[in-house]
C-alpha cells in the first residue's frame, strides 16, 4: 500500500509484472537488516517465558547482564553468518570484519532494547506477529469494505508490547515497535497522506478490531507506535571535556537508541514505557516539565482524541488507496513529501518514462 501510494506505476511493476531482481552475491544494507531482525527475534524468544510477565522480577529480561546479552548476540550473529544466503557473511576478510562490526552494533542495540524493557511495565511481548485470514495467525486481518467487495490486509509486525497503565492497572495498552537498520522518522502528516502507513496499520491489526475505526470497542487501547534503529551511533566528542568523556559518551550512546514515534498523552502510559524520569527521557521523544509531559518536537505526544483522529485519517487514506488499486490505476505519478521523492530508491528508473524535463510531468506534491 505504501508503494502504491508513493507511485502506482512502481507498484504495478513490482507486484503486477513481478520482474526478477538480479541479486549480487554480497552483503548490503538490506541483508544486514535481515540478519539484525533474525537475531533480535532469537534474543526475544530466549528471554521470554510463557505465562510470565516480561517485567516480572524473575523474568530473564530483568536478570540478564550486559555481558550475557553481548555473548548471546555474538552467538546469533555467528549462527546467521553460517546460514544466511549460502554463507555470504564469511566469504573473505572484508565480510568477516563486517561480521565483527555487526556483533558490536547488534550487541549495543540489544542492550539498549533490554534497558528500555527494564524501565517499563510490560505484561507481554509478541514477536514477528502475523496478521491475516489463515488459521494460526496471531491477529486477524484488517478489513476494508469497498461496497460489495472486501479487501483484507495482511502482514507481519516486528514487535507488539502489551502494557499495563501504572495509574490504571486494569487497563491494557498496545505499543508497536518496528526495527530499522537505517534512519527512519515517524511523521503524523506523512502517515495521513499515505507516505508511511506501516506503523499505523500494524497498530490497527494488533488492536484486533478488524477495522481501524472500531478500535475503541476493543479490549486493548493504543499507547503509541515507534521505530527502533539498530545502528552504530555517531557521537560528536569534539566539545566534550576530557574529564567528562567516558560518562558523556555513555549518555549520548544511550540517547541514540531512543524510540521515534508518537505516544498517547497519559502519564501512566508514558511511565509504563519509559519509567519515571526527570527532564528528558532516554527512551521516548518526551520531556518532563512543570506543566507535565511534552514532546521534544511537534506531534510526538497526542491526546486520545488526536490519536483517534490519526487512526481514522489513515483508515480513510487506506480505503482510498484500496479503491484506486482495485480499479487498476497504474499511473506514473510519484509522490514528493518535503525533500523526499518516491523516485529516490525506486528500482525501476530504467524502465520509467517519468522525466521532469517533459512538459506536464511533475511530482504529486504532498504538503
Amino acid at each position: 500500500l505504501e508503494r502504491f501510494s508513493r507511485c502506482p506505476f512502481s507498484h504495478f511493476i513490482n507486484y503486477g509484472l513481478r520482474p526478477d531482481e538480479r541479486r549480487i552475491f554480497e552483503i548490503g544494507g538490506r541483508e544486514i537488516g535481515d540478519v539484525y531482525h533474525q537475531c533480535f527475534m532469537k534474543l526475544s524468544e530466549a528471554l521470554s517465558i510463557p505465562g510470565m510477565e516480561i517485567t516480572d522480577p524473575e523474568s530473564p529480561w530483568m536478570k540478564i547482564t550486559k555481558e550475557q546479552c553481548q555473548q548471546m548476540m555474538d552467538d546469533f550473529i555467528e549462527e546467521a553468518a553460517m546460514e544466511y544466503r549460502d554463507g555470504v557473511l564469511i566469504q573473505g576478510e572484508e565480510e568477516l570484519y563486517r561480521g565483527q562490526r555487526m556483533k558490536k552494533v547488534s550487541g549495543e542495540a540489544a542492550w539498549a532494547l533490554i534497558e528500555h524493557v527494564k524501565s517499563g511495565q510490560i505484561q507481554n511481548i509478541f514477536f514477528e506477529s502475523e496478521f491475516g485470514k489463515a488459521v494460526g495467525k496471531q491477529f486477524p486481518p484488517i478489513e476494508v469494505k469497498l461496497g460489495e467487495q472486501t479487501v483484507y490486509i495482511e502482514g507481519k509486525i516486528d514487535r507488539v508490547d502489551v502494557l499495563k497503565d501504572i495509574k490504571d492497572p486494569d487497563s491494557r495498552y498496545i505499543k508497536i515497535i518496528d526495527y530499522k537498520s537505517g534512519k527512519e522518522k515517524f511523521d503524523t502528516d506523512e502517515a495521513k497522506c499515505g507516505w508511511k502507513l506501516q506503523l499505523m496499520l500494524y497498530l490497527s491489526a494488533a488492536l484486533g478490531a478488524g477495522s481501524p475505526e472500531k478500535y475503541k470497542d476493543n479490549l486493548y487501547k493504543p499507547a503509541g507506535v515507534f521505530y527502533f534503529e539498530i545502528a552504530e551511533p555517531l557521537i560528536d566528542v569534539t566539545r566534550i571535556p576530557e574529564e567528562e568523556y567516558l560518562e558523556r559518551v555513555k549518555t549520548e550512546r544511550k540517547k541514540s537508541f531512543k524510540l521515534d514515534g508518537v505516544v498517547i498523552d497519559d502519564q501512566g502510559i508514558i511511565e509504563s514505557i519509559a519509567g519515571e524520569f526527570l527532564w528528558y527521557s532516554d527512551i521516548l521523544p518526551v520531556k518532563n516539565t512543570k506543566e507535565g509531559y511534552v514532546g521534544t518536537t511537534d506531534k510526538k505526544i497526542l491526546s486520545e482524541g488526536d490519536f483517534s483522529e490519526l487512526i481514522n485519517s489513515v483508515s480513510s487514506k487506506v480505503r482510498e488507496l484500496c479503491i484506486e488499486l482495485s480499479e487498476g490505476h497504474i499511473d506514473i505519478k510519484p509522490k514528493k513529501v518535503k525533500d523526499e521523492t518516491a523516485c529516490r530508491f525506486c528500482l525501476y528508473k530504467s524502465i520509467c518514462c517519468f522525466d521532469l524535463s517533459f512538459e506536464g510531468c511533475s511530482y504529486d506534491v504532498v504538503k
